[in-house]
């Protein structure tokens, strides 16, 4: 979706075939997904793409870095044992 927004100036209604967009074979899935979630328009049989207003809203976006649900990290350090040993 990258490459096509870049290669269209991410204007609205602007077409670019597959293979100006150097599309691979690898490349069938990803475009299968964006096509279901409604972020990309396939026309003339899988030759060319065109982003929908959601597909360049999630281009524009920036990229989510790691897990957002992880556990905080510590603050500080954990306070020293006594000490166990009688007498002293």
């Amino acid at each position: 979706m990258r490459k096509l927004h870049e290669a269209t100036g991410g204007k609205p209604q602007r077409w670019e075939s597959l293979g100006n967009l150097g599309a691979l074979a690898s490349d069938a899935a990803g475009i299968a997904y964006a096509v279901e979630r409604d972020w990309l328009i396939i026309s003339g049989g899988f030759h060319s793409l065109s982003l929908t207003e959601d597909g360049r809203r999630r281009v524009k976006q920036p990229p989510r870095r790691g897990n957002t649900s992880a556990a905080k990290p510590a603050r500080g350090y954990a306070k020293p044992r006594p000490s166990r040993t009688p007498g002293t």
